[in-house]
């Protein structure tokens, strides 16, 4: 029996230094953290209700209106395109892209879906999040974008 024990405990030995534990997964940025009540409130002006509908996602609703802005983190699978990779694959299937170049990240906003995305990287783990901003019911095309990039640049700060 301890000649088995002993088996036992090597062959562990041996898979532990063949796959040595997964390093730590970093903790996506919370939307509650990076677009609240008063952010949409000082860019749109109005009341706002913000609840998280799902799991990394925030939908913030005007109180006595029609608009609203959905805030979503979603973490990026190592073998995805970058968001700078991104952009021209887009632009190469025939989709308007506007690159945001004064995010301090990399960043674009897609006119036909109202929405502005930011990409950031965990420092420690190296995994890379991206944020989303999509802003729904503003007709006027010029203003859906400033709210979205306003919203954005305001979020990518808490990052």
């Amino acid at each position: 029996m301890k000649s088995l024990r002993v088996a036992s405990f090597a062959a562990a030995f041996i898979v532990a230094a063949v796959h040595p534990a997964a390093p730590a997964h970093a903790e996506a940025p919370q939307p509650a953290t990076l677009a609240t009540a008063a952010d949409l409130h000082n860019v749109l002006g109005g009341t706002w209700s913000v609840t998280a509908d799902e799991a990394g996602s925030l939908l913030g609703e005007e109180a006595e209106g029609f608009r609203m802005v959905r805030v979503e983190v979603v973490a990026v699978h190592p073998n995805d395109m970058t968001l700078d990779q991104l952009v021209p694959a887009y632009r190469e299937e025939g989709e308007v892209v506007d690159e945001l170049t004064d995010i301090g990240r990399p960043a674009m906003y897609r006119p036909q879906y109202g929405a502005a995305t930011a990409e950031t990287t965990d420092d420690n783990s190296g995994e890379r999040f991206r944020l989303f901003i999509t802003v729904y019911n503003i007709d006027d095309v010029d203003e859906r974008k400033a709210v979205a990039v306003a919203l954005l640049r305001n979020a990518v700060t808490r990052l």
